[in-house]
């Protein structure tokens, strides 16, 4: 596990790809996350993810039964063919089915696990049958965590799943960055740069962290925002390419070119008379309707009624008999001011409102064919490729039935996919080092009142109290009420915000029942003083 963040009422795991990459003899098939009783267990699952297409209900090796002697199914590990992911957090305790509690002890592990009926071994030209009962195989590593509030004199700039913000710094594709916050106190503060490779059959990103100049992140392919992202310092950088219609602009009226496009995309036009949306309201994914919409753009460039396109009734595919107050041009890919590859292409509309033509709100549907006249009757197109966009409907506010004034130009605009001329850049701010005595506020002691045996070990002789809210480094003096000095604790550790202390005098001899005074002293925090109570058990010696 490559990351285990101890945060208020939540633990965070996160962890790496080594088992896929070097998985040995046996074939690689997933994770499994779990929470245990103690260090040994027993262990609950809480969740496992496999590698999609494998195996699809389970991994069943066999076994002798002990009563009759019969070799039974031995299922391993269950399985949902879910996929891989390489995060998981948690508030819930699942071995009480309660929430997480600060300054408690919890274990937890994620195993590696494969699986074989046979292996190859390297150099081998035969195959290894795996005997019954070996064919299973996973990692072993407990990791012992405990959550906590953030240590006095640090204050985090940021929370867990927080995105932090990136800047497009060169490129015009559309696809979505978002490092995600999985440890605020992981963050280094340091600027990193993502870039994109054409390795010529595929485009490749890497992460650099441009502070030390060293690459955390190669060769990856993944830009589908799913969790197979792996962690790195602190964060987990997720990429998603946007898909279909991300602007509908009017960049034009009946006056010319307007100096700043205005969005249309359920939003209404600089006259504040119409708007544009899909057949589901403000659900743009609607306008991708058969899934071919690709990276081209489009502009309905209004006329009059003289001057549109002839257009088909889509149910019927039969020519209508007037003309749309509009044409319909496919643009080009990111083109908008090269008019060399604009080509003007075919429409169809559904007469939702049976006026018998095209009126605000009939859905429309634009066909890839060129258009051209007179206009073949009935429709041309390949079935279903040439329909890349539809769904389109354009609204009135107003009440108004006339259409947009002659020379109104709607621009839709999709998605750009990322290139090499595309970087981002942005910075993961570290926590923050604040001072003042009131940051020492909530440092606290618990249990308290200690009351024979505490929480952490229940052991005989045990007194273990554990002080947290610390700052990382500090000295806790502890007495008793006389003012007699009793203990000390030294910590410096800026791992935690927590220090233990066994309940037992400087020379090792066990406190007695009563009233205690700790102070705390922290450079450039100034000093806290508090009390505990401690109930002992009584001990009867049998020796003297």
């Amino acid at each position: 596990v490559g990351v285990a963040a101890e945060l208020s009422g939540e633990i965070v795991l996160a962890w790496g790809k080594a088992s896929e990459v070097e998985p040995g003899d046996y074939i690689f098939e997933g994770y499994t996350v779990w929470q245990g009783e103690s260090e040994t267990g027993p262990w609950t699952e809480l969740a496992t993810y496999d590698l999609p297409g494998g195996y699809s209900d389970a991994l069943i090796d066999s076994t002798i039964d002990s009563y009759s002697g019969v070799k039974v199914p031995w299922i391993r590990r269950a399985l949902s063919d879910n996929g891989l992911a390489y995060t998981y957090s948690t508030t819930y305790d699942a071995l009480t089915g309660g929430p997480l509690r600060d300054v408690t002890t919890y274990y937890f592990r994620v195993t590696a696990f494969s699986f074989a009926y046979a292996y190859l071994p390297e150099g081998e030209v035969d195959s290894v049958i795996v005997p019954d009962g070996d064919r299973f195989l996973e990692s072993q590593t407990v990791l012992t965590l405990i959550p906590q509030g953030r240590q006095a004199g640090t204050r985090p700039s940021h929370s867990p799943n927080d995105v932090l913000s990136t800047t497009h710094t060169n490129g015009t594709s559309d696809i979505i960055i978002s490092p995600i916050v999985l440890d605020p106190y992981a963050l280094t503060g340091d600027s990193y740069l993502l870039w994109f490779e054409d390795t010529g059959t595929d485009t490749v990103w890497h992460l650099t962290n441009t502070t030390d100049d060293s690459v955390l992140l190669q060769d990856q392919t993944n830009m589908s925002g799913d969790d197979l992202f792996l962690p790195t310092e602190g964060f987990q950088l997720v990429l998603e390419m946007a898909q279909g219609v991300v602007g509908i602009d009017e960049v034009a009226t009946a006056d010319g070119p307007l100096a700043s496009p205005d969005n249309v995309m359920w939003s209404l036009n600089s006259t504040r008379e119409w708007y544009v949306g899909s057949d589901d309201g403000s659900n743009f994914e609607r306008l991708n309707w058969r899934h071919h919409i690709g990276i081209a753009d489009w502009e309905f460039r209004f006329t009059d009624s003289a001057g549109g396109s002839q257009y088909y009734d889509f149910n019927t595919d039969g020519l209508m008999p007037g003309r749309c107050p509009f044409e319909v041009w496919n643009i080009g890919e990111g083109t908008p001011d090269d008019p060399s590859d604009d080509v003007r292409i075919d429409i169809a509309y559904l007469d939702d409102d049976a006026s018998g033509s095209w009126s605000w709100g009939d859905r429309i549907y634009l066909s890839e064919n060129p258009y051209s006249e007179p206009a073949p009757d009935p429709m041309v197109y390949v079935w279903d490729d040439d329909f890349k966009l539809g769904r389109i409907v354009f609204n009135h506010y107003d009440g108004t039935t006339s259409a947009p004034d002659s020379g109104t130009v709607v621009r839709f605009v999709t998605a750009k996919l990322v290139t090499e001329n595309d970087t981002f850049t942005f910075v993961a701010t570290s926590a923050m080092s604040v001072s003042g005595e009131s940051e020492l506020d909530r440092i606290r002691v618990v249990p308290n009142p200690f009351y024979l045996y505490g929480p952490y070990d229940a052991a005989v002789g045990n007194y273990e109290m554990r002080f947290h809210n610390l700052p990382a480094k500090c000295t806790i003096t502890i007495y008793n009420l006389a003012g007699e000095y009793i203990d000390v604790i030294e910590k410096n550790d800026a791992s935690t915000g927590i220090a233990t202390w066994g309940g037992r005098t400087g020379e090792g001899l066990p406190v007695a029942s009563g009233i205690y005074i700790y102070v705390v002293d922290a450079p450039k925090l100034g000093q806290k003083i508090g009390k505990f109570a401690v109930f002992m058990e009584k001990e009867v010696l049998k020796q003297y």
